[in-house]
């Protein structure tokens, strides 16, 4: 209900109920990356949703945000990183 990543892409609360406010941090993910976000009772996920890749390679995120691009960006510097969009699926390096 808070993350599946078994697809070979991670996606952000795919089965939560409407009306459920849902939080979660650090949750293992498929690829080797960590991932933390967070869920308002209206469905809106909050900004930012952290990403920390443990072993380098392609992330794959099926972004929560329907109609609206995912922007990635480095934690510390804040630097953009370039992403690469097919459908509603995004890719990018880490």
């Amino acid at each position: 209900m808070l993350m599946q990543s078994w697809r070979d892409f991670i996606e952000l609360f795919p089965h939560l109920p409407n009306g459920t406010a849902a939080a979660f941090g650090t949750l293992r993910a498929v690829g080797g990356f960590l991932v933390s976000a967070q869920r308002g009772e209206d469905g809106v996920v909050a900004e930012p949703v952290t990403l920390t890749s443990t072993v380098g390679g392609t992330a794959a995120v099926l972004p929560p945000w329907p109609g609206h691009a995912l922007a990635v960006r480095r934690l510390g510097g804040g630097d953009a990183v370039p992403t690469q969009a097919a459908g509603r699926l995004s890719k990018f390096d880490t």
